[in-house]
């Protein structure tokens, strides 16, 4: 490649990340940032969490909370870019939350499909990952909101979707958003 194409192809990526950066401060994703007490909080909960996981052998982590709008996507968010900033581990959030999906809009994307299509058949796990502007760090959307949540998150189909990502992706921590 020539170092002129490398060059704007790099301007694109800094330029990309720059707008995503943008999309996560206007919706409350602040752990990007480098000088800031409160994206420290989520850095100081990212080695707290990291340290236990990996000395339990744990790769999976589940955000929940007794109530809807607790915050629970924004700590998810937050926690998960916060995760992809270590040089040393890579994350997967995998949105959940089927009756009110909210993930992809907190990250200004725009997925086609997501886990409700992976449920039903239409699609597979790679069909419905979405890289970020950040590169360890990839979302698996919720899709098209349904009112049976419980019952498709019960399924077997989503047991064997666990199993998979587990086991797809060894290296790489999965954080789900729950209900």
């Amino acid at each position: 490649m020539s170092k002129s194409l490398k060059t704007t192809s790099d301007q694109v990526e800094k330029m990309a990340l720059e707008a995503f950066k943008g999309t996560l401060d206007r919706n409350h994703i602040i752990s990007h940032r480098l000088r800031s007490k409160e994206a420290d909080t989520f850095r100081f909960l990212r080695t707290q969490i990291l340290q236990t996981m990996n000395k339990h052998g744990f790769k999976t982590l589940a955000i929940s909370s007794p109530r809807y709008s607790d915050g629970k996507s924004t700590i998810a968010a937050n926690l998960s870019v916060s995760i992809a900033q270590d040089l040393k581990q890579t994350v997967l959030l995998v949105d959940i939350d089927l009756r009110s999906p909210s993930l992809d809009q907190f990250l200004g994307l725009d997925p086609e499909q997501g886990l409700t299509d992976y449920l039903v058949g239409r699609a597979k796990v790679e069909d419905c990952l979405i890289r970020t502007p950040f590169k360890r760090f990839s979302l698996f959307p919720a899709g098209t909101s349904i009112e049976q949540s419980s019952e498709t998150l019960g399924s077997p189909q989503m047991e064997k979707l666990a199993d998979e990502l587990k086991s797809r992706y060894k290296d790489r921590m999965i954080i789900y958003d729950m209900p």
